[in-house]
């Protein structure tokens, strides 16, 4: 069994996904309120990350303070997906993570391109994750 951990996929929430903010953003630029909002969607597309290995889920958060929040990968139990009409149309969505993990029991994954391909690659090492850990207690064990 290869326990040495690899990074499966890098990524974090589309432009695509802030379309209805930066659009408003851009009407309101005469007003000045309209710059806000733009920072608002720049602040939200360099300040979340996501990271997923072959052993674990990591979320990272924040700037100038940085807050990550990891998840074992055979914990989790349920993986699902959201999209809007306009998500839809704009080929990104919402995953979200349900977990057996105490600190984190839900993981949020917002606004990313082609959600389903993400929950399914999600979905697909949680369940080597936990055949690979269901392996090592039934060795531990014996």
């Amino acid at each position: 069994m290869n326990h040495e951990e690899t990074t499966i996929m890098e990524f974090g929430p589309s432009a695509k996904g802030f379309i209805v903010a930066i659009l408003l953003g851009i009407m309101l630029l005469p007003m000045f309120i309209g710059i806000f909002i733009l920072l608002g969607v720049c602040w939200a597309l360099k300040a979340t990350k996501y990271k997923l290995t072959n052993q674990r889920f990591f979320v990272r958060t924040g700037l100038i303070a940085r807050r990550v929040e990891e998840l074992e990968l055979f914990r989790i139990k349920d993986v699902s997906m959201r999209q809007g009409i306009i998500q839809r149309l704009m080929g990104v969505g919402n995953v979200t993570i349900l977990s057996t993990d105490d600190s984190t029991p839900v993981v949020h994954v917002g606004r990313v391109s082609k959600p389903e391909k993400v929950k399914e690659e999600i979905r697909r090492q949680a369940r080597a994750a936990r055949q690979s850990e269901k392996g090592l207690t039934e060795f531990i064990h014996s």
